[in-house]
């Protein structure tokens, strides 16, 4: 079922065509609240009491104001809506005055350019959710082999158990008693490894900067208020899981 198609069903009443429509284009969504904060600068966000995780729940808000002013006899996918419909919340947000009112006059987008040598209309200028999809997996690609290739150089200045420790309470989600017995050795041995192993790294000023990044940029993800609803999890819950 497509974005528009799931719009209609929650204008109709459908609430759970709602929580699908929300898993589709959160990544999107989720995008376009980064790249606001990132334009706005960290400092002027701060200044404002707005962090990247009330950008990611004013984009729920969005989404809903986008679905209510869906118009599907217009002809505009969706996310032409959620781009002026998140740019709108973002905004208020900040306490920016002004908005752009296209939601319910989508037609002032096939206006044509001012000054453009194309004679391109103003929608046409609007990227579609397949390239923001795949700009977004790009980069998260990219992140994740930065995020590999740190914490690998740091694991292989531990020693072997101390590595190996790791390796299996972190990413075989092991429990101590599990670990020590796939490495012959006590739970009391597995805790005092770890602990020594996470002093370590704590110290590493690269694994440092790897933990501040994650926690701007992806630990918080998917958490607020919205996630709780729809994924019952909390944003302590997912920080412990990640």
């Amino acid at each position: 079922m497509t974005n528009e198609q799931l719009a209609w069903n929650v204008q109709n009443g459908n609430r759970a065509a709602l929580t699908e429509l929300w898993g589709a284009v959160r990544p999107l969504l989720f995008s376009l609240a980064w790249k606001f904060y990132t334009r706005q600068g960290k400092e002027r966000c701060a200044q404002r009491g707005v962090t990247l995780e009330d950008l990611q729940q004013e984009a729920f808000f969005a989404l809903y104001d986008a679905v209510q002013a869906y118009k599907p006899e217009k002809g505009y996918q969706l996310t032409t809506y959620l781009h002026y419909a998140t740019e709108n919340r973002f905004r208020a947000c900040m306490g920016i005055q002004g908005k752009a009112d296209a939601l319910n006059h989508a037609d002032r987008l096939e206006r044509p350019i001012p000054g453009d040598d194309e004679g391109r209309e103003q929608g046409e200028t609007l990227p579609d959710e397949q390239a923001e999809r795949e700009l977004l997996n790009v980069d998260e690609k990219a992140e994740q082999a930065h995020f590999h290739t740190v914490l690998e150089q740091a694991l292989g200045e531990l020693s072997v158990v101390q590595s190996a420790v790791l390796r299996h309470r972190f990413t075989q989600q092991h429990t101590r008693q599990q670990t020590a017995e796939a490495l012959h050795i006590t739970a009391e041995a597995v805790r005092r490894e770890e602990a020594r192993a996470l002093q370590f790294l704590r110290g590493k000023p690269t694994v440092l900067h790897l933990r501040e990044e994650v926690l701007e940029t992806a630990a918080y993800h998917g958490t607020g208020w919205f996630s709780w609803y729809f994924e019952q999890g909390s944003v302590e819950e997912r920080i412990v899981e990640r």
